[in-house]
């Protein structure tokens, strides 16, 4: 009797075990980021440069007046926006929407080394103390980086961001017509990857994941 009371606890415990194990697959098959196909990245508005490619960086400086170099780049995943601080509606709904893509991914291991990038296409007012409380209203975390004219041309050339600016009727006053995409830089410092509008939280979020994981099973693997 023992015995087979034994045999149905051991039973019962690899019944029991072989549940966990699955029930720990089918979560991990859930949490895991799907690796989507080029045509399907391209659909959503994501693409990724075969290579990376390398860009200059120099003359920039961000809202606190440090440095920004390549060294801010590297070790760490940056998506860069171009906008302006008096531009009236895609700078701000972009940069709302990067800030609920940040909170969206918060605690997952893909947000841990990344970071969000505004480079100003209006330099001429967008000084550090311009910038400083406009990224401080959306999010204390990101970056605003700004520097000559021409420095700021050559960055933007170099991620496909055009812009130019377009004088109203007000002497004085003017607009910057601009790109609207988003930069993907990865780890290296590299180009990445072109992301397209428009942006939305959880779309974003699908297309970083799947980049990132395709990049680690490349180069980290």
């Amino acid at each position: 009797m023992k015995a087979m009371h034994r045999g149905v606890r051991n039973t019962i415990v690899a019944a029991l075990l072989s549940i966990v194990v699955l029930l720990g697959l089918l979560v991990n098959k859930i949490l895991a980021p799907r690796l989507m196909s080029e045509a399907e990245l391209r659909n959503n508005g994501a693409v990724v440069l075969q290579p990376a490619r390398r860009f200059a960086l120099q003359g920039l400086t961000d809202q606190h007046r440090e440095v920004f170099d390549r060294s801010r780049l590297e070790g760490q995943w940056s998506l860069v926006f171009f906008g302006y601080t008096y531009c009236p509606d895609v700078c701000p709904t972009t940069l709302a929407t990067l800030k609920r893509f940040t909170q969206m991914i918060e605690g997952e291991r893909f947000s841990e080394d990344l970071q969000v990038v505004l480079l100003t296409v209006d330099p001429a007012r967008d000084t550090p103390q311009q910038l400083a409380p406009y990224m401080a209203y959306f999010d204390e975390q990101f970056i605003a980086i700004t520097g000559d004219f021409l420095n700021v041309y050559r960055t933007a050339n170099a991620l496909n961001a055009a812009f130019n600016k377009r004088l109203t009727e007000r002497p004085g006053e003017y607009w910057v017509d601009h790109s609207a995409n988003i930069a993907l830089i990865n780890p290296r410092g590299d180009y990445h990857a072109l992301l397209l509008p428009p942006f939305e939280a959880g779309k974003l979020r699908l297309l970083y994941r799947s980049i990132r994981a395709e990049y680690e099973y490349r180069y980290d693997s």
